[in-house]
């Protein structure tokens, strides 16, 4: 006879062992819900960050929760200590086992993980992304020493762009790109070869054309160029002088009518904007304004104190001197940059886990929410811009010259107009200024080839530069003079 079958010790050991294995699944699940708490803490109290005072921070929505999570941590840990060391010598032994198979679990996911998003993610200049998600917090010293490896490449080769005490940036004199596009003459004008000055033209009257990289031609040769164009259709009446340069937002284009425009006296001066010119006027770094691009420069930021501007930076600070600071916190009037969230950058208290792709997906995908500022409300915004091209547009008549504000469609816009307003009309029909929209005019002679293809700048091409210089044609007709006074 089987004794096991009717002896109690027998039995009572089965119970014990099975209560017991009960027991450490519970220890192992404990040990996973400790490990989410810890994450979920952690989270909390990098969110914490900025918080006036432990005060604030625990009555905030994030603060009662990471209290939660805490008392939550604590009895789960009550929970696995009291399990192992009540327990037998043996089942002691188990319930070791269970952490330290917890442990590598848990440390083999995070390699793992750590291993796949740094294959994963994509590097830019200023930031890194991983499936189009920006990964936070970037990192200034990687930003700073990328651009101060772009400076030193700079100064071994000149450059096409070069750095402005008053504008940011210009075209340099007499430069030639890296890829062979482009060309400026002596005066810093966009031009068709090398070695050519406009200074030495002297036809019946002078077009200029203020602008962005639209109005420069960019990814296009200067003869395909919607102010090449114009040029041919009134050369035989007028010059036309490119002064466009890319990147470039109202503010800069108001400075340069003002140092560069002017001494050259022309009859008519076109000022050409696209949507995102407006929003460029509350840019004062351009590695924000264009973070996957290779520009290093600072901008004129332009405020309104009453009705009158006023330049809050000027001189410019130097781009050696830029990224030199030791954060980009210390910029100066960083916080007037509509595109700096000091909520994305990096924090020196946080630097050990910002090696961690692991823990800056996770703040990614929940992300800080970042005070508004005044400074750079849509309002005050709307407002800078109205008042400068007004400024432009009195400046342009006390000099006798015939001004045009010229709005130019982006990609988006054509060939149906959107079911909403965008920043750059609204802010031309509010301020009721005189303009010529020739998004209308565009969309008659639109075809898919308008704009360059995708994965390049989105410009004009040949063919949409040529509509262009078309839908202005009458307009500039019209303000032609009979002969030069």
């Amino acid at each position: 006879m089987d004794k096991s079958c009717g002896d109690p010790s027998v039995s009572v050991h089965g119970r014990q062992s099975e209560v017991s294995g009960m027991s450490f699944k519970w220890v192992s699940a404990a040990l996973y819900m400790a490990e989410v708490l810890g994450i979920a803490i952690l989270m909390l109290a990098y969110r914490a960050e900025g918080k006036a005072g432990i005060g604030e921070f625990l009555s905030s929505r994030p603060g009662m929760l990471a209290l939660v999570a805490s008392l939550a941590l604590c009895l789960a840990l009550v929970f696995i200590v009291r399990s192992c060391t009540s327990a037998s010598k043996n089942d002691r032994r188990e319930c070791l086992f269970a952490i330290s198979m917890n442990l590598a679990v848990v440390t083999v996911i995070v390699i793992t993980s750590e291993i796949l998003l740094r294959i994963l993610v994509v590097e830019s200049t200023t930031e890194e992304r991983i499936g189009g998600k920006l990964l936070y917090p970037r990192t200034w010293s990687v930003v700073a020493g990328k651009f101060k490896s772009i400076l030193e490449r700079a100064q071994q080769q000149p450059t096409f762009w070069v750095e402005d005490k008053d504008l940011g940036w210009t075209i340099g004199s007499n430069r030639k790109s890296a890829d062979g596009l482009y060309f400026s003459s002596f005066e810093g004008l966009r031009s068709s070869g090398p070695g050519e000055s406009f200074a030495k033209d002297s036809p019946g009257c002078t077009i200029a054309l203020l602008g962005d990289s639209f109005t420069f031609g960019e990814e296009v040769s200067n003869e395909k160029s919607w102010a090449y164009a114009l040029d041919k259709q009134f050369g035989s009446q007028c010059r036309v002088l490119n002064f466009g340069v890319g990147g470039y937002g109202i503010d800069q284009m108001y400075l340069r009518y003002v140092r560069d425009v002017r001494q050259w006296k022309p009859d008519i001066v076109l000022l050409a904007f696209v949507n995102h010119d407006i929003v460029r006027t509350f840019s004062a770094y351009s590695f924000l304004l264009f973070p996957g691009g290779e520009t290093p420069f600072a901008k004129p930021r332009f405020v309104l104190e009453g009705e009158e501007l006023h330049q809050i930076n000027h001189p410019l600070i130097g781009v050696n001197e830029m990224f030199t600071k030791p954060s980009i916190r210390e910029l100066p009037f960083i916080d007037y940059d509509l595109s700096y969230n000091e909520t994305e950058w990096d924090r020196p208290r946080w630097a050990w886990l910002n090696r961690s792709y692991v823990f800056r997906l996770l703040i990614s995908l929940y992300p800080l929410h970042e005070p508004e500022r005044a400074q750079v409300s849509e309002d005050e915004l709307e407002k800078v811009n109205r008042v400068l091209l007004q400024k432009f547009l009195s400046l342009a008549g006390q000099d006798r010259a015939r001004p045009l504000i010229v709005y130019l469609p982006s990609v988006g816009e054509l060939p149906d107009q959107l079911p909403y307003e965008l920043i750059g009309p609204k802010t031309l029909r509010r301020g009721e200024l005189p303009h010529l929209n020739i998004r209308e005019c565009m969309a008659k002679s639109y075809s898919p080839d308008v704009f360059m293809p995708p994965g390049h700048g989105e410009h004009y091409s040949a063919e949409g530069n040529r509509i262009a210089a078309e839908c202005m044609r009458d307009a500039v007709e019209r303000m032609l003079p009979d002969r030069k006074s």
